[in-house]
């Protein structure tokens, strides 16, 4: 897949996927393989239009979302579907004052040469999102593209979206996020030394330190698989404030305890798949009833997985 940052090379014709596509969930995915097999039937070329930073960014920071995918996993998920050449434009003020018409043609028709555009059924472009896809297609008659626009996709009687997935999250609904999502949610960070009080009760932990813009799911204990380059490993995991060893912390923070294996992490990158919450967060009377409460945690993990792998 060819990745772009610029509209300096001009298309030969194409079919285009346009979107923020945060999360690369299920209903982003039919848009993007749709255009894919699409082209390839019209012996034309695929291409996945974003944008970076999420465009709420610079209209509205205030209402700016955590993110569901940074750019770098954004990239290796589309990739993974297999357009010929991801577009990642820069969202600047520049490009959020173009008009949807002046997005229509400046972009789309001079430096694409569309012959189709795909969306889903909530897409608005051009300055302050005054452009639908009504409109999409009022200019796609004007120029000379096609347009698909996509109707939602229900999982479980809900319409996926990155937003709703972002609420399932918030309520540390990690299963119902990765049936929306297709795949379990993640997130990636760097193992830096804490206060080591895991391992004074034999529960050594390894805290992660991660990107801000990542939506971190609700605190509490998961079931979680670690990546540690190319390997897997099944582990528990606690997001929080950590009230049994800790009296004033404010932010949450991730550790992670990996079963049945020692390593040495630090400095290191993990990525941490969110299976299932297994508790509330608490405060323990003692380090032993916390010590109890994890054997117990490491157990249920135990048993998750060999059901899982059965």
């Amino acid at each position: 897949m060819e990745i772009l940052k610029d509209l300096s090379q001009k298309r030969e014709g194409c079919l285009v996927a346009i979107g923020s596509f945060d999360g690369v969930h299920k209903g982003h995915k039919e848009i993007i393989e749709t255009m894919i097999k699409d082209a390839k039937q019209q012996g034309l070329s695929s291409v996945v239009l974003t944008f970076s930073p999420h465009p709420l960014e610079v209209i509205s920071p205030k209402d700016k979302p955590s993110l569901l995918s940074l750019d770098e996993e954004k990239v290796r998920l589309i990739g993974e579907i297999g357009p010929d050449t991801l577009l990642i434009l820069p969202f600047d003020e520049t490009m959020a004052g173009l008009t949807a018409e002046e997005f229509a043609n400046n972009i789309l028709v001079d430096k694409l040469n569309v012959k189709g555009v795909y969306v889903g059924y909530n897409f608005t472009f051009g300055n302050g999102g005054k452009g639908n896809t009504e409109e999409l297609a009022k200019y796609g008659e004007k120029y000379g593209f096609a347009v698909r626009v996509f109707d939602p996709i229900f999982v479980e009687g809900e319409v996926v979206s990155s937003t709703l997935i972002r609420q399932q999250l918030d309520l540390g609904n990690v299963g119902m996020a990765a049936r929306f999502l297709g795949r379990w949610y993640s997130v990636k960070g760097t193992i830096v030394e804490g206060n080591k009080k895991g391992r004074e009760i034999g529960f050594p932990t390894a805290n992660l330190s991660l990107a801000g813009e990542k939506l971190q799911p609700a605190d509490g204990v998961y079931v979680v698989n670690v990546k540690v380059g190319d390997n897997n490993y099944a582990g528990v995991a606690n997001i929080g404030k950590r009230p049994t060893v800790e009296e004033h912390r404010k932010d949450s923070i991730l550790e992670v305890h990996i079963l049945d294996v020692s390593l040495d992490l630090y400095g290191q990158k993990l990525e941490v798949e969110f299976l299932k919450r297994l508790r509330l967060e608490k405060k323990f009377p003692s380090l032993e009833a916390l010590k109890e409460q994890q054997l117990d945690d490491i157990e249920f993990v135990r048993k998750f997985w060999s059901e899982l792998l059965a």
